[in-house]
């Protein structure tokens, strides 16, 4: 699945849950324990007595063991008292863990206290993009009310309206384009779209909304070995990478391929063109389609044609196919003169055969 490129590249899993085992085994300080447990009076009692609110244990600072844990009584005590709101733990921004946790009211006391709206994690990743991940549609607001950059993406590339288009999240994408995210942002190992995305997962009104929001219809995967597997197709001879059009006709989305088509996309993209696609998998209403806009029909896949491919269909599939790849006939000036004029004739000759054959009245006969 798509997602699976997706969420790893987030999350930063590994090097975080080290993070943390670290974190639990070795506690040390007695503020930092008392955070930990949530015991809220007796964090009151030790910062009353002058500890330091941005004490440190093992890489960790106390207001992220609070905001791990959702406690936002301490989050608010400790952010009262001076804690640093952005002081990273092990590489990871305070309210990057608060999304990550879906701790809303932690991230909001976060965010009135100044914190970086776009903290992160060591990918880079940042809490916007966690939030789209999740789906979680108000904190995505929050967040972008907040001042979160919308635009910012991770170190594989990953934006959060590529991973709302990934992850089919349709309203988060519809306020994240809101909030001016570009629809053109390509992640960095196959050069994937967000409207590549939405056209692989098969959501049509994603694919709409992007459209609608200016996504360029013609903007193509990176030509990479590795997006075979991901589409699960085979086109080792292109010289092009995956156009989303092809995409939705290689999955046989029909309406989807309407929508890409009707944006203008280039219907005759690639060596294997997705007509040829279209005819492999004998689907007659995407053949349609791609002919009524004009795709090429002389195209050859390893030196067979359209009607080869399509000979080798189910007998009622491959006559309707067949039909469609026909091309009109098509008239000149000059053919449809000649046709007229031999019209006139026939009718001409036809009128004469008739007199001829028509028997002499005695009363027409002429006396001698």
């Amino acid at each position: 699945m798509i997602k699976d490129l997706v969420l790893p590249a987030v999350y930063g899993i590994g090097a975080l849950s080290l993070a943390l085992g670290v974190y639990e085994i070795t506690l040390r300080g007695p503020l930092v324990i008392a955070a930990h447990e949530e015991n809220v009076e007796q964090v009151k009692m030790l910062l009353m007595a002058g500890t330091n609110p941005n004490q440190t244990k093992c890489g960790f600072s106390v207001l992220f063991c609070a905001v791990s844990k959702g406690n936002v009584k301490i989050v608010k005590m400790l952010l009262s008292l001076g804690a640093n709101v952005n002081k990273l733990s092990w590489g990871v921004a305070p309210l990057f863990v608060a999304a990550k946790n879906r701790y809303i009211d932690t991230v909001r006391a976060l965010l009135e206290a100044k914190a970086d709206p776009n903290g992160a994690n060591k990918e880079k990743s940042t809490a916007l993009l966690m939030a789209a991940c999740q789906g979680d549609l108000a904190l995505v607001e929050i967040l972008l009310r907040g001042g979160a950059d919308p635009n910012l993406y991770n170190n594989h590339g990953i934006s959060p309206l590529y991973a709302a288009a990934t992850l089919g999240y349709l309203e988060i994408a519809r306020l994240l384009l809101g909030a001016g995210a570009n629809p053109n942002h390509r992640e960095n190992k196959f050069g994937l779209t967000p409207l590549l995305a939405a056209s692989y997962i098969g959501n049509t009104e994603l694919v709409k909304l992007l459209l609608a929001a200016q996504a360029d219809v013609n903007l193509c995967a990176y030509r990479h070995n590795a997006i075979l597997r991901f589409l699960g197709q085979s086109m080792e001879n292109s010289n092009d990478g995956y156009s989303p059009l092809f995409v939705a006709v290689a999955h046989e989305y029909a309406l989807i391929a309407q929508a890409l088509i009707g944006a203008k996309a280039d219907v005759n993209h690639g060596d294997e063109a997705p007509i040829m696609k279209a005819v492999e998998k004998g689907n007659v209403t995407i053949v349609r389609l791609l002919v009524q806009a004009n795709a090429r029909r002389d195209v050859t896949k390893n030196g067979q044609t359209l009607e080869m491919i399509a000979n080798n269909l189910e007998e009622k599939t491959k006559t309707t196919i067949l039909k469609l790849l026909t091309p009109p006939v098509v008239q000149t000036r000059s053919a449809i003169a000649v046709s007229l004029l031999d019209s006139v004739v026939r009718r001409d000759n036809a009128g004469l055969d008739r007199k001829v054959s028509s028997p002499i009245k005695p009363s027409q006969t002429v006396a001698a």
